[in-house]
């Protein structure tokens, strides 16, 4: 892509301090989630790109001074020898970003985030989703609690922080799983607990679901279903406004205690730090008061 027609410049990520901006690595992911939209686009399919294109697309963005790149793909570690083979060349080219992707907890091991690690990955944003077990089983997630445990560790272990993102209201759901999911939230090594309410995004497996069950909330439009906008799902044990409370109770019991505090505070050791930190804990507690 012409990067350098674009306003580079201008994009920011929380936490960090310079522009950064996205390169795509791969395309798909094998797993089959009920709810990911991402099965509608590409099916199962997976496809890479070599290591040496893509170091050779961030020595471009290197000269337009871009050091702050997120890996951008369905699965960042989709693919064990690909991950691997990139980290090894941003290394053996002395290539000195900052660099963040996504992953599944099932989908790493310790050595793979140590290198990751030391070739400048500094976050990772993982897909737990619940702690529920059986809400997990049937959203076919398929890994196990102790698996999330063990990746989270490696990664901090290698000095990479930890995003959480977990889904309220997976079929299956219930107040105690919410429950339990939010403890789950509290003992995991994450720096950062995202809550976001199911979305039955239009082609997925959870969408035909929803529509099966008349589970969607009455009056809904296509342009809702999206989990950062507005809550569309109305079950009988769990109503779309207990949804949407327990979304905001969920943000408000993670982020108001010492250990999430002191992550905030310790991003206050630039003004870009403290201006990024200051602004993503106001979004939270704004959001968690409702």
């Amino acid at each position: 892509p012409a990067h350098e027609m674009l306003p580079l410049d201008k994009q920011r990520m929380p936490m960090m301090k310079g522009p950064f901006t996205f390169i795509v690595t791969s395309r798909g992911c094998p797993a089959g989630c009920k709810y990911c939209i991402k099965h509608v686009s590409y099916q199962n399919s997976v496809r890479v790109r070599s290591a040496e294109n893509i170091c050779d697309e961030i020595e471009v963005l290197n000269k337009l001074g871009i050091y702050n790149i997120h890996m951008y793909a369905d699965l960042f570690t989709v693919n064990r020898e690909h991950v691997i083979d990139i980290c090894n060349e941003l290394i053996r080219r002395n290539i000195k970003i900052k660099w963040t992707c996504n992953s599944r907890v099932d989908y790493v091991d310790e050595e793979m985030l140590t290198l990751m690690g030391k070739s400048g990955c500094w976050l990772i944003s993982w897909g737990i989703e619940s702690a529920n077990e059986m809400v997990l089983k049937r959203a076919r997630k398929g890994y196990k609690k102790e698996q999330a445990f063990k990746a989270l560790k490696w990664a901090k272990a290698a000095g990479i922080k930890n995003w959480g993102y977990f889904i309220i209201g997976l079929p299956g759901e219930t107040e105690e799983s919410i429950r339990e999911t939010i403890d789950y939230a509290k003992e995991l090594p994450v720096d950062i607990a995202l809550f976001h309410v199911a979305a039955p995004y239009p082609g997925t497996p959870f969408f035909y679901e929803v529509v099966e069950n008349n589970w969607f909330r009455p009056g809904t439009k296509w342009e809702e279903v999206d989990m950062d906008q507005s809550t569309v799902l109305d079950y009988e044990n769990l109503s779309a406004e207990q949804l949407e409370y327990w979304q905001k109770r969920a943000t408000r019991e993670w982020s108001l205690r010492p250990g999430p505090v002191w992550t905030f505070i310790k991003g206050l050791n630039s003004w870009e730090g403290a201006k990024s930190a200051i602004n993503v804990g106001w979004q939270m507690l704004q959001f968690a008061r409702g």
